[in-house]
């Protein structure tokens, strides 16, 4: 109270108003993030464990904690593994009566069908990791093998194992999902396009830039929706980065300068492009005519200035693919995913 009345002598009483406002509001937001705890109680059939869960480890859209896995496998002794499977990451819940595969950070798991196969189950619920500890939205449990009751108003939330429990290892459920699992994250890829065009290795200058930006945009993936940049994929053709001088188009003429030879790379790709159908946003055409292109069927690009860009219109995830040497470059493009370790994503 001294604090508000020196503020109002100060600055008046409609600032202090303001003032007070603003520290309200503060506090509001303060009490609003404030960790809600709820009180969980796991019956496996033959005894019960307590746990305190906190909305600090996040919530799911009913604004409900969620449930660490460890929680539930040291309950019921369900055998539990994470999985990388090179194009994500899965979760593997080893009760014989309710076997599950969980998608890390995907809205997909699969259970096992009447006929012994697994099948997909969307928009379930996404299963989590944080700082190392896996965690599932409520939603989930009943595919564990739960039934869940909850209230919201004393936070209790009881979790009792339906039926007996018979462990697996989590490794035999991982095993006998995982065709079904890598169908979906690693389908067989689609070709889209290609394009190939020639230049003289002879040129070594010219080659090593060609060889440069070629590496720079191999294994590139585009998401559905995102542009490629030509520029900012390849980079600034500096002598730091190990361009050296080639022939480039300048003021009309033919001069000098770092990086010639990167503008047929933009200009295989350009012509790849128009066959894989994705869409154009941004495309210059030489000054002159060059060599590895028929009139019209080129792509220039100056860093800084001219670029070449397109969207992946596919609806799908795309990567480009070059190979480059023996005087040729060939640059394709397909519908699918690559390895997380191979993969080069755009920011």
């Amino acid at each position: 109270m001294v604090y508000t009345y020196q503020v109002k002598k100060r600055i008046g009483a409609a600032a202090a108003v303001l003032l007070l406002a603003v520290l309200f509001c503060f506090g509001t937001a303060d009490r609003a993030m404030a960790a809600v705890e709820y009180n969980l109680t796991v019956n496996n059939g033959e005894a019960s464990s307590s746990y305190v869960l906190s909305t600090d480890n996040g919530v799911d859209n009913d604004g409900l904690p969620l449930v660490p896995l460890g929680v539930l496998r040291d309950c019921t002794g369900a055998g539990l593994g994470w999985y990388n499977t090179g194009y994500g990451a899965v979760l593997a819940w080893g009760r014989a009566e309710a076997p599950v595969v969980m998608l890390v950070n995907q809205s997909r798991i699969y259970t096992l069908n009447e006929q012994g196969e697994y099948t997909a189950q969307q928009w379930v619920g996404t299963a989590v990791t944080k700082n190392g500890i896996s965690y599932i939205p409520l939603k989930l449990t009943p595919y564990l093998g739960f039934v869940k009751e909850v209230d919201t108003e004393n936070k209790t939330i009881t979790l009792t194992m339906d039926g007996t429990c018979t462990n697996v290892s989590s490794d035999e459920v991982y095993n006998a999902a995982k065709p079904a699992v890598m169908s979906y994250l690693n389908p067989a890829p689609i070709w889209l396009g290609s394009a190939t065009t020639y230049y003289n290795a002879n040129l070594k200058g010219r080659t090593t830039n060609v060889t440069l930006a070629a590496k720079a945009i191999n294994n590139v993936v585009i998401k559905p929706g995102q542009e490629f940049s030509f520029n900012r994929v390849v980079g600034q053709r500096t002598p730091a980065r190990g361009y050296q001088k080639a022939i480039i188009f300048s003021g009309g003429g033919q001069v000098m300068g770092y990086g010639g030879g990167v503008c047929q790379v933009s200009t295989t790709v350009y012509q790849a492009v128009k066959k894989a159908g994705l869409q154009i946003t941004e495309r210059h055409i030489h000054s002159q005519r060059v060599s590895y292109a028929k009139l019209g069927n080129d792509a220039t690009v100056s860093y800084g200035s001219k670029d070449f860009r397109f969207v992946n219109n596919t609806g799908s995830n795309i990567y480009i693919t070059t190979t480059v040497g023996g005087g040729a470059l060939s640059v394709s493009f397909f519908k699918g995913n690559l390895p997380t370790d191979t993969a080069k994503y755009i920011n």
